[in-house]
């Protein structure tokens, strides 16, 4: 992702570029930007949005953030709520603003890159920051930021005349005299590019004018610097400044590039910007370049090419050794000396054959040169200490498998994997395929371009094997590393070098990560899995293991490459199995206590302990896949109750994200584990949240096998809360598929169990669930105490997310009984419920009950404003069933509003969307009543007839009344007559 607020704020992903036109969205980005990752407080947002900020700001914030959030695409969860405010996650993403600082302060370090830095720096200026947001608003972000702007463009100015280009300069100077009439040291710079181009009499007026227009305007005179250059100017001591340089012919050691090199440029150029910008300063180290990475990732190529792009700026030649640590048998420095003192210009016999004396001529020879010396395949600090030029006008460039932490160096550089567009172009380069499954095999090939020439390789010299053929094979269980050899290249004998570098006891370390097998981990998993005192680091060192940094939930995190993991599980599947039965226990309970401690804080029923002291919901987001791999772990290591116990506690937090898949895997797989014989307490958990989730999802059709497994698990247990909540699940589904009598029936059985076991809380869940009964059936008067005495009870205990559903349904109940200011109230609190737990899935729904209450109140701007985030959002988390309240809503501001062909529209889709479902019966009727009044307003009478008696004849198979068609008082009286 790439943000952009320096001109028209807009956002750039991979799905194209994206303008944030509103003015307030666009100020929302910048503050976000602006703090670097940092939380901004919601209160401070709303203080910069506005003076006076109207009653309902907070809830403009949210749409706003919404909306930003759909614009940032497949970055979206870059930008969180945390804490009081919101915070966005720049790490890996890119902002026009930090690049130009970023080239500004490299130009203030010199160097021979400096002009280019900072016009490259200032081309990222599209305009004024913020642009199209009014003055009053964007003011003190824009101000300071056109400022550094404006000085920018001077040190560019005075850098082009201090290189003897006078007449650029002055043009320049020109351009901020005229933006910034003021400021004098623009004055000063137009002065002293007036004087270098010879034009002294021209720059005393220009002076005097200045001077004169200071006076009468602001009454000051020049500052003592612009008073000191015009007493140089009278004296005429002015002057540019030149400089020139000289080439000698040199002797180039760098070996012809031997592979096609692609989606490098800009990593090469930022290189080679800062070889010359180092190696042109009067620093008194010699500048070195250290290139590191896992083998097959070209930092060969990389290097050779970046050598070539600044090779002519050092007069005295190129040198290149390899020194082969990746072969076992690495090179003596000693050597190397040999070598390069007689590319020197040394006759044999001038070489010493003492090693003390060979290392102290070969610096000596090196002493007065600027030579570029590259060191291929580096092991050891100490062999490329040996082979340091003395001179800091030279330069080093070395590459190597190790991070040779003890190097002091001007730039460390991991050589990533290629972006997908890359891979697919070097395939293309090397075979003579031209498939869009091309896609597909670079992935597989993880992007290594070692792998890419491999596969490249095979398809250019097999033309009986097609591109499909060889992803057919890649694809095969641990079959990858075995197809990915050609001739001498070989993918994993090149991950195997790394592995054989370091000692055993990091080898076993290296094989127990191969064994858990998780994309990305936390540090501390490292620790669990072996106790043998080997270290992370050593993996890191040699690239078998990345290190991510803190990631978005201020962890420290590690991956290996997908082709380096393919090895380490190769090498995991050996016997003996390298991780314990103990210590999976161990991991897998750490996994299931950091679990729960999150969930508790999220849900707000545990103390003040989170996971690793985290952000609860960034933690649970970070870990969500090492989440559900643990409970995998879990079931194929025999421990069904932990597996169990694991599975219940991550499905809490999916549910209120709506991962709905993770959700229901992670419960079928503890399902599986804890089988039908044993842990009948945990089974019955295990199906009551696997019936909430496929509820969730509206699939309706397979709840009533749930329902009835839990119901057989619970009769043989002791009458309990367990069996209680059976029942309800039974209740519940003949609630939704409209079987109001069955539902009341188990509702009055769920209360009678209740009490004979002495549950205040069943009583009063099955009193409220009754209430819901009634709501549904229309009989709004009955359930409203009910409601009542549901929401009142959750107020009384401790489960949020409950009271959030109770207030919903009360405050439906209000709207329909004509309360609408109530019932607003009721889906304020459920909302702000919602967002504090982090229920995205409740929040939106609370959204869209909002927008319907304003479209009772007639506040029809309001509703469409809270309808469209909040549909979204509702889509994506709980598709399209969880989306027909949304629908109901934008059908009716469609009538409401006369937009026939709107409403129309949205209608069939509906309807197309519940074809085939039998339990969508009330929904049909709705949509059909409304059908019937947009039939009617375009004069369609026998259409309006058709939908009239549909809706009439769901209304007469549920028996129910017209009320539950849900009409808005904006259409009173259309409800068809059920006489």
């Amino acid at each position: 992702m790439h943000l952009q607020i320096l001109g028209e704020v807009s956002v750039v992903t991979g799905a194209g570029t994206t303008r944030v036109t509103s003015a307030r969205h666009q100020l929302v980005l910048a503050r976000l930007v602006l703090a670097d990752g940092r939380v901004v407080p919601a209160d401070a947002l709303v203080d910069a949005l506005w003076d006076d900020p109207p009653p309902t700001a907070r809830q403009q914030l949210y749409n706003a953030v919404a909306q930003l959030r759909r614009a940032l695409a497949d970055a979206s969860d870059a930008l969180v709520r945390r804490g009081p405010g919101y915070a966005l996650s720049l790490h890996g993403h890119r902002v026009d603003l930090h690049d130009f600082r970023s080239a500004v302060a490299t130009a203030r370090a010199g160097g021979r890159g400096a002009e280019r830095h900072l016009r490259d720096g200032l081309a990222l200026w599209r305009g004024r920051p913020l642009e199209g947001v009014p003055d009053h608003l964007a003011e003190p972000i824009r101000r300071p930021l056109e400022q550094e702007q404006t000085d920018a463009r001077e040190l560019l100015c005075r850098l082009t005349l201090e290189s003897g280009n006078p007449e650029d300069a002055l043009a320049q100077a020109g351009e901020l005299v005229g933006a910034c009439p003021f400021q004098e040291s623009a004055h000063e710079l137009r002065l002293r590019a007036l004087a270098a181009t010879g034009r002294r009499t021209q720059a005393l007026q220009e002076y005097l004018a200045f001077r004169n227009r200071l006076v009468d305007e602001l009454g000051v005179d020049p500052g003592a610097a612009l008073q000191a250059l015009h007493a140089d100017l009278l004296d005429g001591t002015t002057g540019d400044v030149g400089r020139s340089t000289s080439l000698v012919p040199v002797p180039q050691q760098l070996p012809p590039a031997t592979a096609a090199l692609v989606g490098r440029d800009k990593l090469i150029a930022g290189i080679a910007d800062r070889i010359d910008e180092a190696a042109g300063s009067p620093a008194a180290a010699t500048p070195l370049v250290l290139f590191t990475g896992p083998g097959g990732v070209g930092k060969t190529s990389v290097a050779i090419a970046a050598a070539r792009r600044v090779g002519s700026g050092f007069a005295d030649g190129v040198l290149f050794a390899e020194l082969r640590a990746g072969s076992g048998r690495p090179t003596d420095p000693y050597d190397v000396h040999g070598r390069f003192l007689r590319a020197l210009g040394h006759a044999v016999e001038d070489v010493p054959d003492d090693r003390d004396e060979r290392l102290a001529s070969y610096r000596s020879a090196l002493a007065d040169r600027s030579v570029l010396v590259v060191l291929d395949d580096a092991g050891t600090e100490a062999q490329v200490r040996a082979l340091l030029p003395p001179s800091p006008a030279s330069a080093v460039i070395v590459t190597s498998r190790a991070r040779l932490a003890g190097l002091e160096v001007t730039a460390r550089v991991r050589v990533p994997t290629l972006e997908p567009d890359a891979s697919e172009e070097l395939l293309g380069l090397l075979s003579p395929h031209r498939s869009p499954a091309l896609v597909r095999l670079a992935e597989l090939c993880g992007h290594l371009p070692l792998a890419l020439r491999v596969a490249g390789s095979r398809l250019a010299v097999d033309e009986h094997l097609s591109v499909d053929d060889l992803i057919a094979r890649l694809t095969r269980e641990r079959a990858r590393l075995e197809e990915l050899t050609a001739g001498d290249l070989d993918v994993r004998a090149t991950i195997a070098i790394s592995h054989e570098a370091v000692r055993p006891q990091v080898q076993h370390l290296f094989r127990c990560l191969g064994a858990v097998d998780y994309e990305s981990w936390p540090d501390w998993v490292a620790d669990l899995v072996v106790t043998n005192g080997a270290s992370l680091g050593e993996l890191v060192d040699v690239h078998l293991v990345e290190d991510l940094g803190l990631g978005a939930a201020g962890q420290r995190r590690f991956r290996m490459h997908d082709l380096v993991r393919d090895f380490a599980r190769s090498l995991a599947s050996e016997a003996p199995a390298p991780v314990a039965q103990a210590q999976w226990c161990v991991l897998l309970d750490t996994w299931h206590d950091r679990a729960e401690a999150a969930v508790g804080d999220l849900t707000g029923s545990a103390g003040p302990t989170s996971s690793d002291g985290l952000e609860a919901s960034d933690w649970l987001e970070t870990e969500r896949a090492n989440l559900c791999a643990a409970v995998d772990q879990a079931a194929a290591a025999g421990l069904p109750d932990l597996c169990g116990r694991l599975a219940l506690t991550i499905c809490e937090f999916f549910m209120t994200r709506g991962y709905d898949d993770d959700r229901e895997r992670a419960l079928r797989a503890a399902l599986g584990s804890v089988g039908t014989g044993s842990h009948p307490e945990l089974r019955s958990d295990l199906l009551r949240a696997l019936f909430a989730t496929l509820a969730q999802q509206g699939r309706l059709d397979e709840l009533d096998e749930v329902a009835e497994a839990n119901l057989a698990t619970t009769s043989d247990l002791p009458a309990s809360d367990r069996a209680v909540r059976a029942i309800f699940q039974s209740a519940w589904l003949a609630e939704t598929t409209y079987a109001l009598p069955r539902a009341a029936r188990l509702y009055e059985r769920a209360a009678d169990l209740a009490r004979s076991i002495g549950s205040a809380e069943g009583v009063a869940s099955a009193q409220g669930n009754l209430g819901s009964v009634h709501l549904r059936a229309g009989d709004w008067d009955v359930a409203l105490p009910l409601l009542v005495e549901g929401v009142q009870h959750e107020r009384a205990g401790d489960r949020p997310r409950h009271l959030a559903i109770r207030l919903a349904l009360l405050g439906e109940c209000r709207l329909w009984l004509g309360d609408a200011h109530a019932a607003r109230a009721h889906f304020d609190e459920a909302r702000d419920i919602t967002w504090t737990i982090s229920d995205q899935v409740g929040e939106a729904l609370c959204q869209i009950h909002l927008a319907t209450v304003h479209l009772h109140l007639g506040e029809l701007a309001d509703a469409i404003r809270l309808l469209q985030p909040a549909r979204a959002a509702a889509m994506e988390h709980t598709g399209f069933q969880g989306d027909l309240l949304a629908w109901e809503t934008s059908v009716d501001l469609s009538i409401i509003q006369r937009r026939w062909d709107d409403a129309e529209r949205e209608i069939a889709q509906v309807l197309d969307g519940m074809q085939g479902d039998p339990h969508r019966g009330i929904e049909l009727a709705r949509f059909a009543a409304r059908s019937a009044v947009v039939q009617d307003a375009l004069n369609r009478p026998r259409e309006a007839a058709t939908q009239r008696e549909c809706c009439v004849r769901h209304l007469r198979a549920l028996d129910l009344p017209a009320r539950c068609l849900r009409l808005p008082p904006q259409m009173a009286g259309v409800a068809p007559s059920l006489d």
